[in-house]
């Protein structure tokens, strides 16, 4: 099947915004805390996040950072949590689709350095799609009543992320739409793992990934091009 298969059922308002037509309107709704409660700093939050996730552009408006914080959006699995995910990660996304240098990955998250930050949005996904692997026994000490319901926290993670434009690195976003097709038996008004795939193609499509992009970018991420 080509890409343009998958095309035709994708709507352009999904795609990040830097990709629509500059007569879209990307708002989202914002959610407003109660007064009451001690409101945390943009920098405040950003340094909430662990090390070994590049920190929120400055390019976002505040009133975005508070809505991915109010939602958990910035919110990360417990090292505990972390670590088996990772591990179903490896042992079970991985094989099947082998987008990302996974040695590096690993390693980054594991020392938490911030010598080599990856995207939170990639990151999230990973994570969502390793869910469908974990056992379960991992998810009820972390609180979550039952499979789905953990599945379906992860992954709004990720959406909120994506929808507000959270990361920019066309790369990193390829990455992770086509780790976001692993919504098999999700809530039917969640969108099918092809729509994400499909959204992922024309984004790769874009920034010239199927005419070869090592004159497009760095050796680093043509190492990622190849993959992808």
């Amino acid at each position: 099947i080509g890409a343009g298969d998958y095309q035709s059922d994708v709507s352009t308002a999904d795609a990040p915004c830097k990709y629509r037509s500059s007569l879209d309107v990307c708002a989202f709704p914002l959610v407003s805390p109660d007064d009451s409660t001690p409101q945390l700093s943009y920098d405040q939050k950003a340094a909430k996040l662990p090390g070994f996730v590049r920190k929120p552009s400055s390019r976002l408006q505040v009133e975005d950072v508070d809505y991915l914080a109010l939602t958990g959006a910035l919110t990360v699995p417990d090292t505990e949590l972390r670590k088996e995910l990772l591990k179903a990660y490896v042992h079970y996304v991985h094989p099947s689709m082998p987008i990302l240098d996974i040695s590096v990955l690993i390693q980054s998250i594991v020392l938490e350095n911030g010598m080599r930050p990856l995207s939170l949005l990639l990151f999230q996904a990973m994570m969502f799609a390793a869910m469908a692997y974990i056992d379960f026994e991992h998810l009820g000490v972390a609180g979550y009543a039952n499979r789905k319901l953990a599945r379906e926290t992860f992954f709004m993670r990720v959406r909120r992320l994506y929808d507000l434009e959270y990361e920019t690195d066309p790369i990193s976003l390829v990455q992770s739409l086509l780790l976001m097709t692993h919504t098999n038996e999700m809530n039917a008004d969640q969108k099918d793992s092809w729509y994400w795939l499909g959204i992922s193609i024309s984004l790769a499509h874009s920034i010239g990934l199927h005419r070869g992009s090592r004159n497009l970018f760095g050796h680093e991420t043509a190492d990622a091009d190849q993959r992808l």
